[in-house]
């Protein structure tokens, strides 16, 4: 699936969130990029993060967050990351900016702090 892969993927645009400033961003394609510039799906109006800083992928089934190679990192429940699949409830770090992924319906009182794991480089 690339990024200019324009079918539907419901899963996503029902069930994959991104709470961030008070605003609401539905994970509603393959890929959703967060960075400074505007051409992005998720703009962080903040000099500390990376104009390239971010990507969440929907890939086997699962999202994953990759650190395109910014400055400031990313970061997953504390943790810093290249790229980590997520769980609802995880929080994300870039720089300073705080947002968290959620799944609707998903209970985030029974997860357990292993259920989030590093996946291999590919």
């Amino acid at each position: 699936m690339g990024a200019t892969d324009n079918r539907s993927y419901p899963i996503m645009a029902e069930n994959a969130l991104l709470l961030f400033n008070d605003q609401i961003y539905a994970l509603a394609k393959p890929e959703t990029t967060l960075r400074r510039s505007l051409e992005n799906d998720v703009v962080i109006q903040n000099d500390a993060v990376s104009r390239r800083h971010a990507r969440i992928l929907y890939q086997e089934s699962q999202f994953v967050i990759y650190d395109m190679h910014s400055t400031g990192g990313v970061f997953v429940n504390g943790d810093k990351v290249n790229h980590m699949a997520l769980y609802s409830g995880d929080t994300i770090l870039l720089a300073s900016q705080k947002m968290e992924f959620m799944l609707k319906g998903a209970s985030v009182e029974n997860r357990s702090d292993q259920t989030t794991q590093i996946l291999p480089k590919r």
